[in-house]
């Protein structure tokens, strides 16, 4: 018979080494598998494969659906946990984001911590929370003046807006500045339509109700207030509350002066003088 040549000494030793240390390596991945299991925890995933979950809060309606990376879109039925079955490799990022919000009753879903990248184990901290629509009111207002006159006629842009995420009903809106001579002023609504409605006009200090505003709409009210001879103080302070669906408060405050610029201003009011107020002494 024909003798079969051996491996030299330095290949078997290389190929004993290579041996040993997948072993080694095999018996790492056992211990923890071992360690993580008797801890109560999941099997670490095989070819080092990671899955992204975390937990559903608040969720009252039907049909919740997920996306991992605007794909894999995962159907939640209720609170509590929730996995994505599509693994990822370590270093490959993750974004988690509402496909369909919940309805029967309708809800609106937000994400946190809904990014990142893949490290070394599984995401499990990805938290999402449901709630009720709910409008939020803001007010905003706005004469173009930083001076007023004593009997000088202001005029106010006073403008109500939905930043929430449900339509608003019911809403009232009133002025009661006692600076202001009521009897000599009106107003007027613009922006209504397309189910945001509002008083078309009104004279007296503003005062409206009824008022609807769906979600992202506002409404705008142009008030010509005369400011009485006889207001006391040292600011001019034209303040509207809203109320109904939630609350809103804004305030526009100007400098009482008795006369600013003086006859040489063209058809100037007596209150000129745009910029900011001088400082305080």
């Amino acid at each position: 018979m024909p003798t079969v040549p051996s491996a030299p000494s330095s290949t078997r030793s290389s190929i004993h080494a290579r041996g040993l240390a997948r072993i080694a390596s095999l018996a790492i991945l056992c211990a923890a598998t071992q360690a993580a299991m008797a801890a109560g925890g999941a099997p670490m995933p095989r070819g080092n494969n990671f899955t992204v979950g975390g937990t559903v809060s608040g969720m009252v309606g039907s049909d919740l659906v997920l996306s991992l990376n605007g794909a894999n879109n995962l159907l939640v039925v209720a609170d509590g946990g929730f996995v994505f079955p599509q693994p990822l490799n370590p270093g490959n990022t993750y974004e988690v984001a509402v496909v369909q919000q919940p309805h029967d009753p309708n809800q609106v879903c937000t994400v946190g911590n809904g990014s990142g990248t893949i490290g070394g184990g599984n995401v499990t901290d990805v938290q999402v929370a449901c709630a009720l629509p709910a409008p939020h009111l803001a007010l905003t207002i706005d004469d173009d003046h930083v001076y007023a006159r004593f009997g000088m006629t202001m005029n106010y842009v006073v403008t109500l807006t939905n930043d929430g995420t449900g339509d608003a009903t019911g809403v009232s809106i009133v002025n009661a500045s006692p600076q202001f001579d009521a009897t000599q002023t009106t107003w007027t609504c613009v922006g209504a339509g397309e189910g945001a409605t509002c008083s078309a006009a009104g004279s007296g200090a503003l005062s409206d109700s009824g008022i609807a505003l769906p979600i992202g709409r506002s409404l705008t009210w142009l008030v010509t207030a005369p400011v009485r001879e006889d207001a006391a103080g040292d600011m001019l302070d034209y303040t509207v509350d809203a109320s109904g669906a939630g609350t809103a408060s804004a305030t526009d405050s100007d400098i009482l002066v008795l006369l600013r610029t003086g006859m040489d201003v063209p058809y100037g009011d007596g209150a000129e003088g745009g910029g900011e107020p001088p400082p305080a002494p």
